[in-house]
């Protein structure tokens, strides 16, 4: 627990701008980068469009460069000018903490994913999940993260998969979800070892087993990795069901090896995609035997949900 004094840059934001942010967490993985994030909607601002609030928490003090290296990352990943960041003295305190505390629930179906500072729910019948906001992206606010779990619902009245892949990981929300719904061995890949680290912590904090490479036995098996290495693929695949919440330049140039990774029949999860970038992302996934079955639209952002209806023998991956 950090009690230290801090610093922090709050910057207010619209809905799309605030989201662009959450999707591209990773800018924030670099030392010299903020050490929390909170992103939320504020009733602070009545009804402008600009209503959600970032903030930005730093241990240290930034220097100049380094905030302008971070407004250049900001501006990147959004397509937004900022002005120059302000960067505000915080309170000896737990900052951690208070901006884990500015997020409320997420309620998604049966699904409640909630902070520690926040009681789970004491009807069985809710699929609890314990995530604090931290350096890997996922505490569930993110729409890409809801489109999926309300489809992995739905899924679970139809399918039983045996083998799971998560790729693209982050804080390991979307594994320790299937690891509720189903027994299944499952993978969970993500290129940061920070995101690995938290993830399999995450999955240990709500009673899912954490299992070894090759190991056959329900539980989460958690590598960092780019894509989907070929040792995973013949080891731990192929997959019955793949999840990728991740963003639309890496999940078409992945569209073959998912393809080739998930099983006969397997179905295909994808998220991070604006709805308008939904016909490229079908097109590039049909052109490797997926087809595509339904979506799920929250706001801007899409879910796609694909089945593999061949195999390599039919000579389609």
């Amino acid at each position: 627990m950090s009690t230290s004094h801090g610093f922090k840059c709050q910057l207010i934001l619209d809905e799309r701008t605030a989201e662009s942010i959450g999707a591209n967490f990773s800018l924030f993985e670099d030392d010299d980068q903020p050490s929390a994030v909170s992103i939320f909607k504020s009733d602070n601002y009545g009804q402008s469009e600009k209503n959600w609030v970032a903030e930005l928490y730093f241990t240290c003090r930034p220097s100049d460069i380094e905030l302008g290296k971070l407004k250049k990352s900001l501006e990147r990943a959004t397509g937004v000018k900022f002005p120059e960041l302000d960067l505000q003295d915080i309170p000896a305190r737990d900052w951690v903490e208070e901006s884990q505390n500015h997020l409320g629930p997420v309620e998604t179906g049966r699904f409640f994913i909630h902070g520690a500072h926040i009681p789970a729910p004491e009807d069985q019948a809710r699929v609890s999940i314990m995530i604090e906001a931290g350096q890997a992206f996922g505490t569930g606010h993110h729409a890409s993260t809801q489109g999926c779990l309300a489809m992995l619902e739905e899924l679970q009245k139809r399918v039983t998969p045996a083998r799971i892949l998560d790729l693209g990981s982050g804080s390991a929300i979307l594994a320790i979800a299937v690891a509720k719904l189903w027994p299944a061995c499952i993978t969970a890949i993500d290129n940061d070892p920070i995101a690995t680290n938290i993830g399999q912590a995450n999955a240990l904090k709500n009673g899912v087993s954490v299992r070894g490479f090759g190991e056959n036995m329900p539980g989460i098996y958690f590598i960092t990795a780019d894509g989907i290495p070929p040792k995973v693929a013949s080891k731990e695949g192929p997959f019955d069901l793949i999840i990728a919440n991740i963003l639309a330049d890496p999940l078409v140039a992945l569209a073959p090896v998912i393809a080739k990774s998930t099983s006969h029949m397997g179905c295909i999860l994808i998220s991070g995609l604006l709805d308008s970038q939904k016909d490229i992302m079908a097109s590039a996934y049909s052109d490797v035997g997926l087809g595509l079955l339904e979506e799920t639209v929250l706001g801007e952002w899409v879910t796609l949900l694909f089945m593999r209806e061949t195999s390599e023998k039919d000579g389609m991956v």
